[in-house]
This record gives structure tokens, sequence and C-alpha cells, in this order.
């Protein structure tokens, strides 16, 4: 069974359950074109009317021009560095690969056992303007931290811990 949460897509069958999350080339071409639309304010800020002397005005033009360029570094650098992954759990071999690569970094996987596992924990993103939203935070014995799913329904998210935790013991 496959369905889609956004940018996740988990996959079921008998011996394996996979969370795939990627990142669209046209979702990583529009962050990094409206990355560069910020660059404008340095330019009719601090360029374009030629200052000059220094005074509170141009404080002002250096301070709006560093949030817009700290902005647009945001944009692009989710674009660049923005990760796609799969974690998949192996019902066979009773292990769990997990996979991940971004615009930069070539293809890194990385296989855990079962018996790796230290928790499987329902973690809570909180947004203001929307409704929060759920994933599944597996915890591994050497410290590493992998979150996946973007569950809309809690109770959703905690039926799939429930279940990967009652599958790895």
């Amino acid at each position: 069974m496959i369905y889609s949460r956004s940018m996740s897509t988990v996959n079921e069958n008998d011996m394996q359950i996979g969370f795939t999350e990627r990142i669209s080339p046209g979702a990583r071409a529009a962050l990094f074109v409206f990355g560069l639309l910020p660059w404008l304010a340095p330019y009719e800020l601090l360029f374009k009317p030629r200052w000059d002397a220094f005074g509170i005005a141009l404080l002002f033009a250096i301070a709006v021009s560093l949030g817009a360029i700290a902005i647009s570094l945001a944009f692009m650098g989710g674009a660049i560095f923005g990760l796609d992954q799969t974690l998949t759990f192996d019902l066979n071999t009773k292990t769990i690969l997990h996979c991940y690569q971004n615009t930069v970094t070539s293809l890194r996987a990385k296989r855990y056992t079962f018996r790796e596992i230290c928790q499987i924990e329902t973690y809570i993103h909180e947004w203001e303007s929307r409704p929060n939203t759920y994933s599944l935070r597996i915890l591994f014995s050497d410290g590493r931290k992998i979150t996946v799913g973007g569950f809309s329904d809690q109770v959703e998210a905690d039926q799939m811990r429930e279940r990967l935790h009652n599958l790895t013991r």
C-alpha cells in the first residue's frame, strides 16, 4: 500500500515499511529563484543611491540589506542543501536502511539493526499559522536521530509509531 502526505510517501507491504521524502526539482528551482529576489534590496538601497556620507539613513539601508541577504541565503540554502531521504524498515532482515542525499552530496546510506533502536517517538511540529503536524523520530544507539513522515493527524502518527515499535521488538 502506498500513500502520500505532502513531501512524504509511505510505502508498505508484507516485508517492508518505507518512508520517502523528496524535494522536487521544480520546488528546488522555485526556492532558489525566490532566494535571488531579496538581492534587489541591497542593490536598490546601497549601490544605486551612491552614498556620499555616513548617516542614520545609511545605517538603516545596511540593516535592511543584511536582513534581505539573510533571507536570500536561507531560501537558497534550502534549495541546495534540502535533504531527500528514504528510511526502510526491512522485516526479513530486521534492519533499517537510511539513504539520504542533497544536490551537493552523493547518495549516502547507513544500515541499522532493529536492536540499535533506542526509541521511536511522535514528534510534534507546532505552527502558528496552520494546524500542527506530526512526524516519527527514531533514536539510535549511536546517537543519531532520524525524523520521517508528515502526518496531519496525531492519532495516525501514534498508530504508525506503535506499529513500528511492535514490529521492531
